[in-house]
């Protein structure tokens, strides 16, 4: 059992950075003339998308209880990122400013990681203990 979360939470870092890092390359630098607010909303859908799929991913190995792992994965990264970001400002920057520029996305992704793990614990097979999985 324990194995199988510690899985399902390995699964989700590296899809969730491997898609992120996957996006960013295909997607490039953004266009100058893109308006700051189109290019914030553009960020967080393709970042909910990611993590709605790798959440779901770690639902689906670990099953319903992955819901509090995801979360706390969610947090983790975003502290990571909050703290770059901030030490990228030379600490100028406070952390309302962090959270009003990075608010879409924040949102986006923690509402896409509650409904990926939940939708992937609800699609997990828990593994059969009988006669028939073990002939197959």
């Amino acid at each position: 059992m324990k194995l199988r979360l510690l899985l399902a939470i390995a699964a989700m870092l590296a899809v969730q950075l491997l898609l992120q890092q996957t996006w960013q390359a295909w997607a490039g630098s953004p266009d100058p003339l893109v308006p700051p607010g189109q290019l914030a909303l553009d960020s967080a859908i393709s970042s909910g998308l990611i993590s709605l799929f790798a959440a779901g991913l770690g639902g689906y190995i670990a099953g319903r209880r992955f819901l509090l792992p995801a979360l706390a994965i969610w947090a983790l990264l975003w502290l990571v990122t909050g703290y770059i970001l901030w030490r990228i400002a030379n600490g100028q920057a406070t952390v309302p400013d962090l959270l009003q520029s990075n608010g879409p996305g924040l949102l986006a992704t923690l509402l896409a990681t509650i409904l990926g793990s939940l939708i992937g614990g609800a699609l997990h097979r828990p593994p059969s203990t009988g006669r028939a999985a073990s002939a197959i």
